[in-house]
């Protein structure tokens, strides 16, 4: 869940999702769509269909047992090197140093090193950097005071040089380079999409539908459930007989989505087929996406007020 997630946003999920699956046997006999109910708003699904299939393979491969060494964790389904050795080190004490964000931030700026840190050789570089300075007895404490400092202290925009216990060796601070390392690309600017999202409702049900039709295969959606949405041109009108029921703009990786979700009686308007009537009050009970679910909120709070 902190993969790409924030701490602050990820505890709630955390505990209903610990509470609801506290084994891997629990979450490895769970069906998908459950996971994914559970999961729902932290967006990244792909995240939690790799933690049911690596539920599934501890169970059925390995008698319900966690690997205990690097290699074996890093086999496990969507586990990559800094998953590795974050659950490695802080869950099983082995001496494995953490790279994210955070980490790379304090080591260029600690170092003065210049270049792009997601590229060979620097990437290379801070790997084996932070596996030297990688306290061997502790290592889970250790990656977490690294990750800590860079979060709480040696943060993007505006560090706290004076508060920083590595303040007299950092070169970065020595030569006023804090603002520009580390050299990161430049982030790719976010496309405008706007969506026109149709809430037909029905004697107190509305109308949902897979976000990946099931002939379209596994998408980034797959497994989820929607209202019918039109991606439209900028200025497009309202649907005929309907009435505004949501305005919002949401953002989705690399997309800035506008959605404007209308409310209409009439059951008629973008109904496609493979979709079903769900009451109002079971809309929690299906996994639906961020963006649904605020159009979900509004739904049942201007129903409740009727």
């Amino acid at each position: 869940m902190l993969q790409q997630t924030q701490v602050k946003t990820v505890i709630p999920y955390y505990k209903k999702f610990l509470w609801r699956f506290p084994t891997a046997r629990r979450l490895a006999g769970a069906p998908e769509r459950e996971v994914l109910k559970y999961w729902a708003g932290l967006g990244y699904y792909r995240r939690a269909r790799h933690l049911h299939q690596a539920a599934q393979v501890v169970v059925r491969s390995r008698g319900g047992k966690f690997p205990g060494d690097l290699a074996g964790i890093r086999d496990l389904p969507g586990v990559g090197d800094y998953t590795a050795a974050a659950v490695g080190s802080i869950a099983l004490g082995i001496p494995a140093a953490v790279v994210d964000g955070n980490v790379v931030r304090v080591l260029c700026r600690l170092m003065g090193w210049q270049g792009d840190p997601t590229r060979a050789p620097l990437k290379q570089r801070l790997a084996a950097l932070a596996q030297e300075f990688l306290d061997p007895a502790r290592p889970g404490d250790w990656n977490q005071a690294m990750m800590e400092l860079g979060a709480l202290l040696c943060t993007p925009r505006v560090p706290s040089c004076p508060q920083c216990p590595l303040r007299a060796r950092c070169v970065a601070r020595a030569k006023g380079w804090q603002a520009v390392l580390p050299e990161l690309p430049e982030r790719q600017v976010a496309v405008r999409v706007e969506k026109i999202v149709t809430v037909s409702l029905r004697a107190g049900r509305v109308w949902l539908v897979p976000k990946v039709p099931v002939n379209k295969g596994r998408g980034r959606m797959a497994g989820l459930w929607g209202f019918p949405e039109q991606e439209v041109r900028s200025g497009a009108t309202a649907p005929r007989g309907a009435r505004l029921l949501a305005d919002f703009t949401h953002t989705i990786m690399h997309y800035r989505l506008h959605v404007r979700a209308y409310l209409t009686r009439s059951g008629r308007l973008f109904t496609p087929k493979g979709g079903q009537w769900v009451r109002i009050e079971d809309l929690r009970e299906h996994p639906l996406p961020s963006a649904d679910r605020k159009i979900a909120e509004s739904l049942k709070k201007q129903h409740l007020e009727k």
